[in-house]
């Protein structure tokens, strides 16, 4: 997947949104993988996937370079008849850019729950492979700046109400 991720995200994030869902899936089953080799590989294989989004997302850069760089050759629709085009759902945008945006409206929490999984991991679980698993942290953290702040209010709040830590009482 790390390789897949690497070299063609492009052509995966072209992918339906259930197929995409799925592979994240799959990597987020692979982060919490006791097999230390498994878990860093996808956690490199969700670094790609979430720094292409965050360099699609970042306003420093022509969208038209950005899908010139990226582009894939096109794929053959295949031998379906023209009533199951039709009949599937609305069709994702060529641009892969484009179609991360459309599969991140389809699926919101497809990015937010990853990041739920590796700071859950990194805080409070004694992991081998720690480095390994920060590495993609940056770029989810910075493509879910709310979530991630709401995970760090209930953190708090949870560390203000634990009883080594009561919590203070109010002014008299």
């Amino acid at each position: 997947m790390e390789l897949l991720m690497r070299n063609h995200t492009a052509t995966l994030v072209e992918l339906d949104t259930p197929v995409l869902k799925h592979i994240c899936t799959s990597l987020q089953a692979g982060l919490k993988s006791h097999e230390v080799a498994i878990s860093s590989q996808c956690a490199a294989a969700l670094e790609h996937l979430a720094a292409f989004h965050f360099n699609a997302t970042s306003d420093d850069r022509d969208s038209a370079v950005k899908v010139s760089k990226h582009r894939t050759k096109p794929t053959a629709i295949g031998p379906f008849p023209p009533s199951y085009r039709r009949a599937r759902a609305a069709p994702l945008p060529r641009d892969p850019f484009s179609a991360l945006a459309a599969h991140l409206a389809r699926e919101p929490e497809l990015f937010s729950s990853q990041l739920a999984v590796l700071l859950n991991m990194i805080v409070f679980e004694d992991c081998a492979n720690q480095w390994s698993l920060s590495r993609p942290l940056l770029a989810l953290i910075l493509s879910n700046p709310a979530y991630f702040a709401s995970w760090k209010q209930s953190i708090l709040q949870q560390q203000v109400c634990t009883p080594s830590h009561p919590a203070d009482p109010p002014p008299p």
